[in-house]
């Protein structure tokens, strides 16, 4: 049997993405449903059917087949988007050449053992938590801990760190070093804030309030903010979370226990600031997949800071696909120039402020990789 030809490759790697961004949906809704709903003794059995889904998904984005559709569209560590033009597909060939890179030396196994142990391990943490017994859930902690730092120990590079691996997963190229130096510098500032902030009565917002004015008080702010009710809802749950159980279907949860009220504001804020980014459309594309063409936000912006009905999602100003979530971890705040020798900076105006209408690119098409100046 001879190479495999770009064109059925670009065509296969858009069948596994589907099928494996599909079971991430179902394996979303059985996480809801055990974080809201499920009673206690299911989680053994959640817990095997969550490792059965992660398992098979692992299968899919490391498995032979994706290192040979890899190898026919040209996709590399130094040419991460293939020899594909689409945007769209350079793309997703970049997510699907670092998950098979970091992810094929680990077997399906340890990834359905590491999600059984922390679905189970939910459960006990939900009982310490209403007890406030730390003792219940350290042995599953530990479980989980171990179960983790194996995985890490498969993916590390020569001289990576086992928390750099783990870090990679939420941040990707982040690292405990950078970390470190970027929060170093706001250490002392923020302690003289404190040291020096004036005391102020908020015994108010420890008062007792009814739980229905608070949920009327979030929707408010929540469609204020651009969150389509149509496309998401709200829970309650012990801890609050976003979650994608379908392309049209992006929900959060929030909680009501904690003695201020502006706890389940706050975490309410937050979650719908994730939830804005989730919903997405694949354009031409059959869905479901985790890359979509840039969208526009028809309601206030809190990202720039605007209220004009036409501020933009951000995306990348050369291609326009839109990042998951935040500031593109390739922005810069002047022109540069990539690792291609072309400049990052496009002339497409955008509705942004100056200092974001400089180089927002990514490396699906210009190849920036600095993450410095953010």
């Amino acid at each position: 049997m001879g190479a495999m030809r770009k064109e059925e490759a670009y065509r296969q790697i858009e069948a596994i993405d589907r099928e494996i961004t599909l079971l991430g949906h179902i394996g979303a809704i059985l996480e809801w449903d055990q974080e809201l709903y499920a009673p206690a003794k299911a989680s053994d059995e959640r817990g095997r059917q969550m490792g059965y889904i992660k398992s098979r998904m692992h299968e899919l984005a490391t498995s032979p087949l994706m290192g040979e559709i890899l190898e026919a569209v040209g996709a590399s560590e130094a040419n991460p988007g293939g020899d594909a033009s689409d945007p769209f597909l350079r793309a997703l060939i970049r997510l699907r050449g670092q998950e098979y890179r970091k992810a094929h030396v680990v077997p399906s196994s340890l990834v359905a053992a590491i999600s059984e142990e922390t679905t189970k391990g939910y459960t006990v943490w939900l009982e310490a938590r209403s007890k406030k017994d730390w003792k219940l859930f350290a042995p599953a902690f530990q479980r989980i801990l171990d179960l983790q730092k194996e995985r890490a120990s498969c993916c590390r590079k020569p001289g990576q760190g086992l928390y750099d691996v783990l870090l990679d997963d939420y941040e990707e190229g982040a690292s405990e070093a950078w970390i470190d130096a970027l929060f170093a510098p706001l250490l002392e500032p923020v302690r003289d804030i404190i040291a020096h902030a004036p005391a102020i009565d908020d015994s108010f917002l420890r008062k007792t309030y009814p739980v229905e004015a608070q949920q009327a008080l979030q929707r408010e702010v929540m469609e204020a903010m651009g969150f389509d009710f149509s496309r998401g809802l709200v829970g309650t749950s012990a801890h609050p979370f976003t979650s994608t159980l379908g392309e049209e279907d992006v929900r959060i949860t929030t909680r009501y226990t904690d003695p201020s009220v502006m706890d389940s504001f706050y975490s309410t804020v937050h979650e719908s600031g994730h939830a804005l980014y989730e919903p997405r459309r694949a354009g031409r594309r059959e869905p479901p997949s985790p890359v979509a063409p840039a969208t526009r936000c028809t309601r206030a912006s809190l990202a720039f800071g605007r209220t004009s009905s036409d501020v933009a999602v951000p995306s990348c100003l050369r291609c326009g696909l839109r990042f998951k979530s935040g500031l593109p971890r390739n922005s810069r705040a002047s022109a540069s120039t990539s690792s291609t020798g072309r400049s990052t900076r496009c002339s497409r105006a955008v509705s942004a402020p100056t200092a974001m209408r400089s180089a927002m690119c990514c490396t699906s098409c210009c190849g920036t990789k600095s993450r410095s100046s953010w």
